[in-house]
């Protein structure tokens, strides 16, 4: 958990990087927010989880439907044709890797 005086000083990052290769574009975005724990990184693109129920990492009292990252992963992939995944390190931050073909977009 973190100390007050953390959460007061603690300053959100996102950082979006797009790098095209040969035949895919590939978006890489990055925070440096409290990360997803080791338990919950199986469930990340499941309806109707989520992780929004965090609070005593945040400033700010949150709420999520736990439909997000599973619509996203369905229109990557059904859509067009690419993967997502994601790394992350619980309370540093995760960073989520995005591939879509080139014929695709």
């Amino acid at each position: 958990m973190l100390s007050e005086e953390e959460k007061r000083n603690y300053i959100p990052r996102i950082a979006v990087e797009v790098k095209e290769k040969e035949n895919l574009y590939q978006f890489i975005i990055s925070d440096n927010g409290i990360g997803i724990r080791e338990e919950d990184k199986s469930k990340m693109f499941t309806p109707f989880f989520t992780t929004k129920s965090t609070a005593e990492f945040s400033c700010i009292e949150k709420s999520g439907t736990g439909i997000g990252m599973y619509v996203v992963k369905r229109i990557i992939e059904e859509n067009h044709h690419g993967r997502i995944w994601f790394d992350s390190d619980y309370l540093k931050g995760t960073t989520f890797y995005i591939e879509i073909p080139k014929k695709n977009i």
